[in-house]
């Protein structure tokens, strides 16, 4: 049975709402949720982590969908972006022998989004 969209909620900043800058994020998953750890890095430095937020896999789709959808119109009105080679993520690893069929079939899909990213690039 699908269920109706709601209505947009208001939103109110907190007193202790912070805006934060990152060029980094690195993530933290488990069975219930998602952690993403945010960060600047900078040439020859380590990575400096300042906030990480965790949300539900749930929520984590739905920022999939706004973030999708606000990178299309961001392309669609300003132009593909593209990611300097040396930012551009390694490869997903490989796979240890004997893995089940179901993550060799996420794997193989794992490594097609990775090629189509990188030959976006180009």
């Amino acid at each position: 049975m699908a269920t109706e969209p709601t209505e947009p909620k208001q939103h109110e900043r907190s007193p202790d709402f912070v805006h934060r800058y990152a060029n980094h994020v690195a993530f933290e998953l488990n069975a219930l949720d998602v952690r993403m750890v945010f960060g600047t890095t900078e040439k020859d430095a380590p990575t400096s982590q300042h906030t990480a937020i965790t949300m539900t896999w749930a929520e984590a789709k739905i920022l999939h969908h706004y973030l999708s959808g606000n990178l299309m119109i961001y392309e669609g009105l300003e132009g593909k972006i593209r990611i300097p080679s040396g930012a551009i993520p390694p490869p997903p690893p490989s796979l240890k022998e004997g893995a089940s069929p179901e993550r060799i079939a996420v794997a193989n899909a794992l490594r097609k989004l990775y090629d189509e990213f990188v030959a976006e690039q180009a």
